[in-house]
């Protein structure tokens, strides 16, 4: 496993759910005509606008459009890193009551316990509802389905399973932010100090127990 580069100062990245709804953000702008490289996402958890790179954005039928951007966790350790987020958005969608209904597409986990509902939870649905009405036209009715391309594969690189989550990833989390960096330089510190050659070690087994104490449990809680 390559750890990302630490540099000095803790580098700012976002929770999936932040990237997913810059997406679909971007997506329905792009139907309304109103394209841009990057769109602004209200984080509300922190109460901070920030700005994410859309990589790339495209209309598939007259009331359909697909955006893509990429996970950016920052200093993390996140598997998730540089994985395409994908947010089909369609308009007038025959039979839709709602204003907003939010799927989940391939690679995007399923809960067992929940009838195989799209593992899409609190914080990343309130996230894309909030923003995505502030772009809404009076009146229109939209469904934004979330695809993580690589979902599935890298979900066997997790314990999802264990927690009833399935088929995929999830849109998990409670903030905008990515957790500290402290985790991912105490390791790379680590790895580098015990491999004595200046090469990363193996993560697995790298941490010596006090050093795993020593990393606190909110921390811990990362891995």
């Amino acid at each position: 496993m390559t750890l990302p580069a630490v540099s000095p100062t803790p580098q700012a990245g976002y929770t999936l759910p932040v990237f997913a709804c810059a997406a679909a953000i971007a997506a329905l702008r792009h139907l309304y005509q109103d394209s841009s490289p990057a769109v602004p996402v209200d984080l509300l958890n922190p109460a901070q606008t920030v700005e994410i790179a859309i990589e790339q954005v495209a209309r598939l039928t007259p009331t359909s459009a697909l955006a893509i951007t990429r996970s950016d966790p920052g200093d993390n350790l996140d598997l998730t890193r540089h994985t395409p987020i994908w947010a089909l958005v369609e308009l007038k969608v025959p039979g839709q009551k709602e204003a907003i209904a939010l799927d989940g597409g391939e690679g995007l986990g399923r809960q067992t316990q929940a009838d195989y509902q799209p593992a899409i939870y609190a914080y990343a649905r309130q996230l894309i509802y909030e923003n995505l009405k502030q772009w809404l036209h009076t009146n229109e009715t939209i469904r934004v389905t979330i695809i993580l391309p690589e979902g599935k594969a890298l979900a066997h690189r997790t314990s999802n399973a264990a927690f009833g989550v399935v088929e995929g990833l999830s849109l998990l989390g409670y903030v905008g932010h990515c957790p500290t960096a402290e985790c991912t330089r105490a390791i790379r510190n680590f790895s580098i100090a015990t491999s004595g050659k200046g090469k990363s070690a193996p993560l697995l087994g790298v941490l010596h127990w006090r050093e795993w104490s020593r990393l606190g449990k909110k921390t811990r809680r990362q891995f």
